[in-house]
């Protein structure tokens, strides 16, 4: 599998995800992500499996980044991991169509949980 996934989201998320995955594009904010995000494209002819992206990033946040990946591919599976629960934020990342949210910090359980309802 193939992930992309950003920086922002610390070296402990890192550390997890690489527990599951080989492949991992580290992304450092929005723009880097989708520049990534289109070279992987153009250089394999398919996109990632999964992007994990936080809301709140330099440049570019997350919802920019969701919409912008979204008119590229709208079947790409995203997973927002945030430590932000204001209501109106989950709800716009819904209506975004996100595969998932974590929130911050992540237990073991719910990555784990949430890699399995993706997969499924």
């Amino acid at each position: 599998m193939e992930i992309l996934m950003f920086l922002k989201l610390k070296l402990t998320i890192l550390n997890l995800i690489k527990k599951f995955f080989k492949n991992i594009t580290v992304a450092t904010d929005g723009k880097d992500g989708l520049d990534k995000y289109n070279k992987h494209y153009k250089k394999n002819e398919m996109n990632f499996d999964i992007v994990f992206t936080d809301i709140s990033m330099p440049d570019m946040d997350g919802h920019q980044l969701i919409d912008e990946i979204y008119k590229l591919n709208r079947e790409q599976i995203i997973v927002v991991v945030s430590d932000n629960q204001n209501s109106n934020v989950l709800i716009k990342l819904i209506d975004q169509g996100i595969a998932s949210f974590i929130l911050k910090p992540i237990k073991n359980d719910d990555f784990v949980r949430v890699l399995y309802k993706i997969s499924s």
